[in-house]
């Protein structure tokens, strides 16, 4: 393609003017996701990642849990009925009262089975404490998700901004201090109270909103969103459930060093991940909810990927050639393994991008069959070949690079199966 072209394409692309408005943040989490890398690296080791990766990935699933899935319906509907000041209230209210009730549920069993939980996932019970706790985590942060969706589904860009730079600054800041003083122990409680700072202002716009209006219980609103919920709770669940699954080969089959490693590779393709993919629900899921025709919603994803196509090759290029600098500058000399797993993390993180935008279409036009088939095959079809390949003795990241390469050629599949008719 001629550079003209290209710069022609940039110009035209809304994807990449959302993408440009939301640019301080973009950076801003980048660089300090970087610098929290380093961080934990110098100071817990691989062995310690692993651990951090474990916990997460539990607050992950609780708050999934948690948080109903709502948060992509939420969006569409708020989108959709955006003038129509009612309904969108009955969508607030609706979703507002049964996430917090669920939210509070979650918790009390989290509460009542810390000890299981522990061992679970730290294979110990001496954390016991920490995951009794976690149910705070739960009920605030899916709070912050519920206000943050609204926030997103009104289309206040400029706030949704400033909120997500000060979880960030915060993030970093709470985080570095805690792995300095306390090490393991003390990132574990910060993952916990990181929630709380963005829950406060968080819960005081809510009150202040509810304040003014009545609360409405709709069985035709939870009928709208259970759909949604359906969908990013299957998502919600097996994801999180996924690495720690896979996590566990590697440790068990190789060692939590090692898995560590693999951690620390993953949030190298997170931060990557999210530095492309930044704006995609705030862009795709309204966008692809007023397409109607097939015609339109494939210009929208030709037009979308000849844009993420050049990006994705650049930025893995870049990331593939400067992989001895990022682990000297990001990482400890216990990592030196990673070097061998940047291929097909890659190579995965190009096809995944991809397949997303194909995910955010099934999302917005409530594809819900297709979705649940889409992200069963792909999680059953990763473990399987993880499991497989990774007692092979392969390569631990080369069954990333292929589930995600078999997983867009399913997403094109269904997509061309059903949007052509």
């Amino acid at each position: 393609m001629k550079a003209n072209k290209i710069i022609e394409l940039f110009n035209n692309s809304t994807l990449l003017r959302t993408t440009i408005k939301n640019a301080s943040h973009v950076i801003l989490r980048f660089v300090l996701g970087f610098l929290n890398i380093k961080i934990l690296a110098a100071f817990i080791g691989p062995q310690g990642m692993a651990m951090i990766g474990q916990f997460q990935n539990f607050l992950q699933l609780g708050t999934n849990i948690s948080s109903l899935g709502f948060n992509n319906g939420i969006v569409k509907y708020l989108s959709q009925y955006k003038n129509s000041p009612n309904k969108q209230h009955i969508i607030v209210s609706t979703s507002f009262l049964l996430i917090s009730v669920f939210a509070f549920i979650i918790g009390v069993i989290v509460f009542l089975f810390s000890n299981y939980f522990s061992i679970y996932i730290f294979n110990t019970t001496q954390y016991a404490f920490l995951v009794r706790f976690s149910g705070v985590y739960f009920f605030s942060s899916s709070i912050v998700l519920f206000y943050m969706s609204l926030l997103n589904g009104k289309q206040k860009l400029s706030t949704f901004i400033k909120i997500n730079i000060l979880l960030s600054i915060s993030g970093f800041t709470i985080t570095a201090l805690a792995v300095y003083f306390y090490k393991l122990r003390g990132v574990l409680w910060a993952q916990i109270l990181l929630s709380l700072i963005a829950f406060i202002p968080a819960i005081y716009v809510l009150v202040r909103y509810f304040n003014n209006r009545k609360y409405v219980f709709s069985l035709v609103a939870i009928k709208n969103l259970g759909s949604y919920s359906l969908m990013a709770l299957v998502s919600g669940i097996l994801g999180p459930l996924t690495f720690f699954i896979i996590r566990k080969i590697i440790a068990n089959n190789i060692s939590w060093d090692m898995a560590g490693v693999w951690e620390g590779m993953n949030k190298v393709s997170i931060n990557y991940i999210a530095l492309i993919t930044m704006s995609f629900s705030y862009y795709f899921l309204p966008t692809f909810s007023k397409l109607q025709s097939y015609s339109a919603i494939n210009r929208e994803i030709v037009k979308s990927y000849k844009i993420l196509i050049v990006v994705l090759i650049i930025g893995g290029l870049s990331i593939y050639y400067c992989r001895n600098i990022i682990i000297r500058l990001l990482f400890a000399v216990e990592f030196k393994a990673m070097e061998d797993l940047f291929f097909w993390q890659i190579i995965g993180d190009f096809f995944k991008i991809l397949s997303w935008v194909i995910g955010y279409l099934f999302i917005a036009k409530e594809k819900v069959q297709v979705y649940i088939f889409t992200e069963i095959t792909s999680v059953v079809l990763q473990i399987a070949l993880a499991t497989v390949l990774i007692r092979l003795g392969t390569n631990i990241t080369l069954y990333y690079g292929i589930e995600n390469i078999a997983y867009f050629i399913l997403m094109f599949f269904c997509y061309y199966k059903i949007f052509q008719k």
